[in-house]
């Protein structure tokens, strides 16, 4: 029988010696991301959205609101530190590891990227602020990544940004309309000749980047537009792309969380949402928690709401089918959030922002007891 290969195949089989081996047997590379943002031209909405699918060994996931006494209000998702997060100017950030490259900073007593946003969340109101503060930390070495840089994406009620960085190089992509993809490879201008991926590792990005963008093209063939309904089932894919050379596609058993960020560009401290798995993509649901919480379900901040969710992961497996409840739940929490989202504008628009904060939270409080009687069944 005649076999035919994709050329991705064939450069697996000319360079990589175990090519069986990295084609069929080897577990996925670990605490890789796929994230992507989204402008509003796109969302038709009036809002901006940015999306990480987080790749860890971490199984500790749990929602972090901002201390009482921050000057700027953000919600994040992570474990002391955040990993990605959105606070009430408006200002939605996440990032990736970037290729490994030959000036990386394994100074353990410098900033982790998780250290890095949440101060930038804590202190920056817009994305170009942030990408200043950002550059500013690196440049005076108050930054470490292990044996590789890294690519933050920021996004406001205006724009985006992308920077991609090591140590020594600083870089930055700006984007006002359509939508941006990365994994873990360098695209900006510039970046390629830092590094130092081999090509098994630039392959398992390629075809989760390009799992993200073939995704969000058929999400706007088919509707027209990108909402995060439709993110949701893309972030749960996890079919491997015609002729992959690697067993990796957008969710792994090794995903240990989605966020999608949503910024509402009108009023961004009250209606701005993120909707977080707390846990494994596929073993869990999806949550609303608004910019404006003042408090979340006690199992979503003690890390037993994502233990459950890793509980089930380890019975199941990653690629079991989703439960159609928790689709339906999806599908009609969404349903009454953005009803009482549109109810809360018109209260702003009348100057009633507490009687506005409060409809959302209490909206969002009745989701999360939905969600938890769901998950218990």
């Amino acid at each position: 029988m005649k076999r035919h290969f994709s050329l991705c195949t064939l450069f697996c089989m000319l360079f990589c010696a175990d090519y069986k081996l990295a084609a069929f047997d080897d577990p996925e590379l670990q605490h890789e991301c796929t994230s992507w943002m989204v402008l509003s031209d796109l969302t038709k909405n009036n809002t901006n959205i940015l999306h990480k699918n987080r790749d860890s060994l971490s199984r500790n996931v749990a929602v972090i609101l901002s201390p009482a006494d921050s000057p700027r209000k953000w919600i994040a998702l992570g474990k002391q530190y955040t990993n990605t997060g959105l606070n009430a100017s408006g200002l939605a950030g996440a990032m990736n590891s970037g290729a490994f490259c030959p000036d990386h900073s394994n100074d353990k007593t410098k900033k982790t990227t998780t250290a890095q946003l949440q101060e930038i969340l804590t202190h920056c109101d817009t994305a170009l602020q942030a990408v200043e503060m950002l550059k500013k930390m690196v440049e005076a070495g108050d930054y470490c990544h292990g044996k590789s840089g890294s690519i933050f994406f920021f996004i406001d009620t205006r724009e985006g940004y992308i920077c991609e960085f090591t140590p020594k190089v600083f870089t930055v992509q700006k984007y006002g309309q359509g939508y941006a993809v990365r994994a873990n490879i360098w695209h900006n201008p510039g970046m390629a000749m830092h590094s130092r991926d081999s090509l098994k590792r630039y392959l398992d990005s390629s075809i989760r980047a390009h799992s993200a963008y073939s995704g969000l093209n058929n999400i706007l063939e088919k509707h027209g537009r990108i909402t995060p309904l439709q993110i949701f089932e893309l972030s749960r894919h996890c079919q491997l792309p015609e002729d992959s050379p690697l067993q990796r596609s957008l969710c792994f058993k090794n995903t240990n969380s989605g966020n999608t960020l949503e910024i509402d560009r009108q009023y961004p401290d009250v209606l701005s949402t993120g909707y977080f798995t707390i846990g494994h993509i596929r073993n869990t649901v999806y949550v609303p928690i608004p910019v404006c919480a003042e408090k979340v379900l006690p199992g979503m901040a003690d890390y037993s709401w994502g233990k459950a969710a890793f509980e089930r992961l380890d019975n199941q497996g990653y690629a079991a089918q989703l439960p159609e409840a928790w689709l339906k739940y999806e599908k009609n929490f969404m349903e009454k959030y953005n009803n009482a989202k549109q109810q809360a504008r018109k209260l702003l628009d009348n100057g009633k922002r507490a009687e506005a904060v409060k409809l959302i939270n209490d909206t969002a409080y009745s989701i999360w007891l939905e969600a938890e009687a769901i998950l218990k069944k």
